[in-house]
């Protein structure tokens, strides 16, 4: 019985995991493209503009959600195990009203704050205008985010993935190169993005209702008192949003230093290497979409052994799909700078092999974060992200104004300041599994994963030996690709990498790959 749930769970996960990685690509694409743009059509300097307007406008919405972003899918996932509508209700209706009030305060705040921030912290006053434009993104986003929540924690991860990975991205990018083409000038940039969030609200209110709202806004009963529930709502989500402030401080620790003690150019040289990097963080976000509703849902049903195998089978499964990542970002990062974001970036190139590794590991840990949400350890969740910035910061403010790495030139301060963040995601990697293992006995690592950490060695040999060899270009790179992947996945049926469950579900998607092409070609 208990094989047949882990069966259905995994097949459910491969099915909605196909799903997501057709949004991820979309997603990955048109967020490369809007950012490409900002940057050949208005140079590093501008672009250092949009990312720290971008981080600054995350924090306020980071306050406004107070951690109820993750709140709701894990309590409203809980209890639809349990099939109490009337506590699901509850839950999305607190959130909701609250986000709204929180969201829309603390973006007056950012809008009337905004000269002193640009002037006095980033001492530019060209961030003004853009940090401006941004606070209208802060009620949009924050509200936006409650809704694709309670749409998440029902699983329903087509419609979730086609808003926040396909339309909203393609939206601002439209948004952008029709502003560009009217005469907007630098401030398109803001506005395409408030378009973008702007309609990602009005559809994911329309689809929540549509999707999942039906099933529980009739609910009533009057002679319950829900206060608890609020409190406890409140006191797992309150800590997780100190963890996610720190968490987007922790990503953005590196972009406010170098724009504190450097200028915004090396903000925009460093940031151009930061969103490739974080690719690697893709494979982990493809599972924990559904791996975090499901496992709460299960949870409720005191399914602990499913929960295990659920989680090392998922961790094997990262790390299948990020070690080809790892080594292409370590071997060709020059080269992937100046193909997506041209000559002027390419001294990004060390940051960007630094930053992959701790990005690794981070999406490792992916798993025994959402097991340490499951057991509402929110506040060493909290504890754990503040260790890592404070480490990071440390080092940003020792590593960024000097050289660090023998003989390499680190006159703008990214390759101190990847060096940072690499060492800080890492030692937070290694507590989460730590506390994973201590409150629940469980290690999402499997034994087999040494057959595919060898297969991605020999796949890599091969590749560091051809690149002495030919030329590096788009064309080459994409050779190259494809024969280390062929390589690296031939080496893992060799050392007998796959297990029975592995197998399965490649079945499962080889058999849904092939009913998709004979409907499309009966069609």
């Amino acid at each position: 019985m208990e094989n047949e749930e882990l069966n259905k769970n995994l097949k459910f996960l491969a099915r909605s995991s196909i799903i997501v990685l057709i949004g991820l690509i979309f997603s990955s694409l048109l967020s490369y493209v809007f950012r490409v743009i900002i940057a050949r059509h208005f140079g590093p300097d501008t672009y250092g503009l949009f990312s720290i307007s971008f981080m600054v406008s995350g924090w306020f919405v980071v306050f406004s959600l107070v951690g109820l972003g993750e709140g709701v899918i894990r309590y409203i996932s809980f209890y639809r195990g349990k099939n109490d509508f009337l506590k699901i209700k509850k839950v999305f209706t607190f959130a909701l009203l609250l986000t709204v009030l929180l969201s829309i305060f603390f973006g007056t705040i950012m809008y009337f704050s905004a000269e002193e921030i640009a002037t006095r912290i980033f001492h530019n006053d060209n961030l003004t205008l853009f940090l401006q434009i941004f606070s209208i993104t802060v009620p949009l986003f924050a509200i936006s985010q409650i809704l694709l929540g309670t749409m998440k924690a029902f699983e329903k991860v087509s419609e979730y993935s086609l808003l926040i990975n396909i339309f909203n991205p393609l939206i601002r990018v439209i948004a952008l190169v029709a502003l560009i083409f009217l005469g907007f000038n630098s401030s398109s940039i803001g506005f395409s993005v408030v378009i973008g969030y702007l309609l990602l609200l009005i559809s994911s209110y329309y689809l929540c209702r549509k999707y999942a709202i039906k099933y529980f806004i009739n609910s009533t009963n009057k002679s319950k008192d829900y206060a608890g529930l609020n409190k406890e709502l409140l006191s797992y989500s309150i800590p997780l949003m100190f963890a996610a402030f720190v968490s987007s401080l922790l990503g953005w620790v590196d972009i406010f230093s170098l724009g504190y003690l450097k200028n915004t150019t090396a903000v925009g040289i460093y940031d151009s290497a930061l969103p490739i990097a974080t690719t690697l963080t893709l494979a982990s976000f493809l599972f924990v979409q559904l791996f975090f509703p499901i496992i709460n849902k299960e949870y409720s049903k005191n399914n602990h052994n499913l929960i295990k195998d659920l989680s090392k089978q998922v961790g094997k499964w990262i790390f299948i799909l990020n070690l080809p990542l790892l080594f292409f970002t370590i071997f060709f990062p020059e080269a992937m700078l100046n193909i997506l974001f041209g000559a002027k970036f390419i001294s990004g190139g060390y940051a960007l092999s630094i930053l992959s590794i701790g990005f690794f590991f981070y999406a490792q840990s992916e798993i025994g974060l959402n097991l340490l949400g499951m057991i509402k350890k929110s506040k060493i969740r909290f504890v754990n992200i503040l260790i890592a910035l404070v480490i990071d910061a440390v080092l940003n403010f020792v590593l960024i104004p000097k050289p660090v790495i023998f003989s390499l030139d680190n006159s703008e301060g990214i390759i101190g300041a990847a060096i940072a963040t690499t060492i800080a995601y890492t030692i937070y990697s290694i507590l989460t599994f730590v506390q994973t293992y201590h409150y629940l006995h469980i290690l999402p690592l499997k034994g087999k994963m040494l057959g595919v950490l060898l297969s991605a060695l020999v796949a890599g040999g091969v590749l560091l030996l051809l690149r002495s060899l030919i030329p590096i270009n788009l064309f080459s790179l994409i050779l190259l690709g494809l024969l280390f992947l062929l390589i690296y996945f031939i080496m893992i049926i060799i050392t007998g990498s796959l297990d029975k469950n592995d197998l399965l579900i490649l079945k499962t998607i080889r058999s849904r790959l092939s009913n998709s092409f004979s409907n499309q070609t009966n069609n």
